[in-house]
C-alpha cells in the first residue's frame, strides 16, 4: 500500500499524520503530502515518516490498527 505523511502538524498534539493513500477519506492536500512509498502495513510507514518528522501518529480513519490517540 502507498502511504504519505502530512507535512502540516495536526492539533491538538502537533502530530504529522500517516495516511494510506489508497483508502483514506481524509487525505491532506497533495501539496502537503510527503510520500512514504509502499509498505505492507502502517507500522513500517511510521518508521519511514520519522525520517522526516519527530512527532508522528497514524490517521484514525485509514490506519485504525496503528492509531494511538
Amino acid at each position: 500500500m502507498l502511504y504519505c505523511v502530512n507535512k502540516n502538524p495536526q492539533s491538538p498534539w502537533r502530530e504529522h499524520e500517516v495516511h494510506n493513500v489508497s483508502t483514506c477519506i481524509r487525505l491532506p492536500d497533495p501539496i502537503n503530502r510527503q510520500s512514504l512509498w509502499y509498505h505492507l502495513s502502517c507500522w513500517p510507514a511510521k518508521t519511514e515518516a520519522k525520517k522526516y518528522f519527530d512527532n508522528v501518529d497514524w490517521c484514525y480513519w485509514c490506519c485504525k490498527p496503528c492509531h494511538t490517540r
